[in-house]
């Protein structure tokens, strides 16, 4: 894990655990997009079709799956973190649907290549949801050594939402940019999902998430994953389910010689 220790324009970088640490520069793009280097993960989700009849399975153009489909995953201390959508992807592609009925969609591989070209299986017996949320969690040791910290505390929080875009509008493309929007907001029991507007920002929009800071020591800033974006019907909405609900204050008191 990276620290980034600003002194003047001079960065020096270190592997550590658990934390991604950096000194953040206001309006500096290229310090948030090396703070958050792998952890922020492009995952594409390959799937195949089975006959529901001869049970044969088919690829299409000559590849052995029908269509592989783009996903943002954040990397954190307790695993990989993504939307369930990525678990069952024809839900989302246009071109299953002159398909449907006939055809089974199966899940096939994933490949997350910000991770040196990581092959995975994730599908719903490989990974967990998340409770009271669309997103789900795959763990792994290797790479949770290097994620964010999750924040779980409610109140009032100022942080980034950072886009992750496509830098052309291909579903297939490698290439992405982050982009760090500064923004407040609040989260309770009753408010841990928060719409947020689509930004100004030319490509496609793979994702994002939202993130806070915290002063570990002296020119080292560390980021804490609040929340992550799900787009529904094109509207973008924070979720932020990982914050420790209070306990109850109202406890039970024992009624004496009750008749």
């Amino acid at each position: 894990m990276r620290i980034f220790i600003l002194l003047l324009v001079i960065s020096v970088g270190n592997h550590l655990c658990a934390q991604r640490l950096f000194s953040f520069k206001s309006d500096n793009q290229r310090l948030v997009e090396d703070a958050l280097e792998g952890s922020c993960l492009l995952i594409q989700q390959k799937y195949e079709l089975m006959d529901s009849v001869s049970k044969k399975h088919f690829g299409r153009g000559g590849k052995d799956y029908f269509n592989m489909l783009s996903f943002v995953g954040i990397s954190t201390a307790k695993g990989i973190i993504f939307n369930e959508e990525l678990l069952a992807p024809w839900k989302i592609d246009k071109d299953f649907k002159e398909y449907q009925g006939k055809y089974i969609p199966l899940v096939k591989k994933s490949s997350i290549l910000a991770k040196e070209g990581i092959q995975l299986f994730l599908n719903e017996q490989s990974t967990a949801k998340i409770s009271e949320s669309s997103l789900c969690l795959y763990e792994d040791s290797i790479l949770m050594q290097r994620g964010l910290e999750i924040d779980s505390m409610p109140g009032k929080k100022k942080g980034w939402v950072v886009w992750a875009v496509h830098s052309k509008n291909d579903a297939k493309s490698t290439d992405f940019t982050l982009y760090p929007i500064y923004k407040e907001i609040e989260i309770n029991d009753e408010n841990h999902i928060i719409k947020v507007e689509h930004p100004n920002i030319e490509g496609d929009i793979m994702g994002g998430f939202y993130i806070i800071s915290q002063i570990e020591r002296v020119g080292q800033i560390a980021f804490k994953l609040t929340g992550v974006i799900s787009i529904y019907d094109d509207f973008p909405r924070l979720e932020c389910p990982f914050f420790r609900k209070p306990q109850s204050k109202h406890k039970l008191t024992l009624i004496q010689n009750e008749d």
